[in-house]
């Protein structure tokens, strides 16, 4: 009697869950390199020397359960890191005091006192030292991210540039950058000044204040067409409207940035509006957040060009667009303005006609001559 050759199939471990599987993905691998698994595992882990050893390891294999999960808690730290960004910049974190006030004669004093007034105990709770906030130790696959540092009351806030969240690092008291402590002073100085340049200085401070205004009839074009619709049907000379509306209520700054922007030669280039116009409008949206229009357009050109969520988020560091929270919601926007224009379009020209008794002789007729590309 003849036997066949008999041939076991080895079932290799999953090096995450430690079960024989018959169908496992090697880390080395094809699928691994195409999807980038090494970084979001290196990401999941949070532990250098650990991913290294499992890297290193001989032929190290994840089954396919293991290595959906893997992928969805890395796409779920992302969005908790979008999310949080989100919350901290829209949102003030209040910060509990644990110390005591200082002493005062009427703290002293035991015998009872009338209320203080609001303002003296808000002066003293400001004299006490903030609550020192515990923090955990930053990760090691973040130690070589690039970061800013913020001064504070009592400890020193870090912004990841990446993707735009902070945290609290203890026990580091430091004062605010020499460059901005500079502007503050400069600032002061024309404040306080009474030479002839200062006074003009504090007259455009002025006339600046008067464009964050929300009357239709002295609001800034900015805030005018922060609409969509209304964005859209003055495209084509919203930038001439932002010249006039300098020339009219700034005419001291749309004179400064002309002899700042116009070389020796005064020749002066048609490519002079727009980088005057977009620096106006870049600055006027930092004195008032709400004078947005030109960040509007160009958060719709970045997005309709297919910019991704780290150049959006580099770029509204540099004061150029919306944040990618806010492009998000703008996207939303656009997407029902749409809907109810196409719902309006086919209310007033229907596509399709009913024509006779639906019940006895009913037929639909195409309007042909009225379809829209």
């Amino acid at each position: 009697m003849e036997t066949g050759t008999h041939s076991n199939i080895t079932k290799l471990d999953c090096f995450v869950c430690g079960v024989a599987r018959g169908r496992v993905i090697c880390l080395n691998g094809r699928k691994s390199k195409e999807h980038n698994f090494l970084e979001k595992l290196k990401l999941v882990l949070n532990n250098n020397d650990l991913f290294a050893s499992i890297v290193n390891s001989n032929s190290p294999l994840v089954c396919r359960n293991c290595y959906r999960k893997v992928e969805q808690t890395y796409d779920f730290i992302l969005q908790l890191k979008t999310s949080v960004s989100k919350y901290v910049t829209e949102n003030s974190v209040p910060v509990k005091w644990d110390e005591t006030l200082p002493a005062t004669p009427e703290s002293m004093n035991p015998e009872p006192q009338n209320a203080q007034p609001n303002c003296l105990r808000k002066k003293l709770k400001l004299m006490s030292p903030a609550k020192q906030v515990q923090n955990p130790t930053p990760s090691d696959n973040a130690s070589n991210i690039p970061f800013i540092k913020h001064a504070t009351l009592s400890s020193t806030c870090i912004s990841l540039p990446d993707h735009g969240y902070s945290r609290l690092v203890d026990g580091e008291v430091s004062s605010e950058s020499t460059i901005l402590s500079n502007l503050k002073a400069l600032l002061q100085g024309i404040s306080a000044g009474k030479d002839s340049t200062s006074i003009l200085l504090r007259e455009l401070r002025t006339q600046s204040s008067t464009l964050t205004s929300r009357l239709p009839i002295f609001c800034s074009v900015l805030y005018k067409y922060r609409n969509l619709s209304k964005l859209e049907d003055n495209i084509d000379h919203f930038q001439d409207e932002i010249i006039a509306e300098m020339m009219k209520r700034v005419p001291l700054l749309l004179k400064v940035m002309l002899c700042v922007a116009t070389p020796e030669s005064e020749n002066m280039k048609p490519s002079i509006l727009p980088a005057i116009a977009s620096a106006y409008s870049i600055l006027m949206k930092h004195k008032y957040d709400n004078l947005s229009a030109y960040h509007r357009l160009t958060t719709i050109i970045a997005v309709n060009g297919g910019l991704d969520e780290r150049g959006q988020t580099r770029l509204n560091q540099l004061g150029l667009m919306l944040s990618y929270s806010s492009g998000t919601s703008l996207k939303q926007e656009i997407k029902a303005m749409t809907e109810q224009r196409i719902a309006g379009n086919l209310k007033q020209n229907p596509l399709i006609k009913v024509n006779g008794d639906i019940n006895v002789n009913d037929h639909l007729v195409v309007k042909r001559d009225e379809i829209r590309t």
